[in-house]
């Protein structure tokens, strides 16, 4: 009787991983920086696109009937970036669905979170994760609401934010010829 207590729990385990496994490949996300390298005190974009399988589509930030796809600040594991300000995302366009007026997003969208380095962060490459949550329908169901995963590296550049080919005062290097004013 416990063997099959045990086996009816594995089989019905088993049955579930399919279902949710389908869920998960209607809906695929991919995150990157712009740009991909910073310097201390430099703002950058995790860029978070999402993709959905065609038929189905997510809702937007107007969605008031379904759940909109959000970016929980809790479920972000930034590795010592800042935020910014909050994550921008899609509002959606209007249509007509069961429940009245649906914002869906299309089949290929972006959230974008904006964030900062900070000014004594060290040089070296940062992993920043989270969770893209979501729900899904197509034109007769919803599936369960979900939360794909994702995750972008950044690589940290040494010196301060500004710091490059530029010299202070408005001056420009001349090959050759030293400083000169105004150039």
């Amino acid at each position: 009787s416990r063997w099959l207590s045990s086996f009816a729990l594995l089989a019905t385990l088993l049955l579930a991983l399919p279902t949710a496994a389908l869920a998960q490949d209607k809906f695929q996300v991919k995150a990157e920086f712009e740009p991909a390298t910073a310097k201390p005190g430099d703002e950058v974009t995790l860029h978070i696109h999402a993709t959905v399988e065609y038929g189905w589509h997510a809702y937007g930030t107007k969605e008031e009937n379904q759940i909109p796809v959000s970016l929980p600040a809790k479920k972000l594991v930034l590795s010592g970036l800042e935020v910014v300000a909050p994550a921008v995302i899609p509002e959606g366009s209007p249509a007509q669905g069961p429940l009245g007026v649906q914002y869906e997003l299309p089949h290929e969208f972006t959230v974008d979170q904006k964030l900062r380095v900070p000014k004594d962060m060290a040089a070296g490459v940062v992993k920043v994760s989270g969770e893209l949550k979501y729900q899904i329908c197509d034109a007769n169901s919803c599936e369960p609401p979900d939360a794909a995963k994702f995750s972008a590296t950044l690589t940290i550049a040494a010196g301060a934010a500004g710091q490059g080919g530029e010299q202070g005062g408005g001056e420009t290097a001349v090959p050759d010829l030293g400083v000169v004013p105004g150039l």
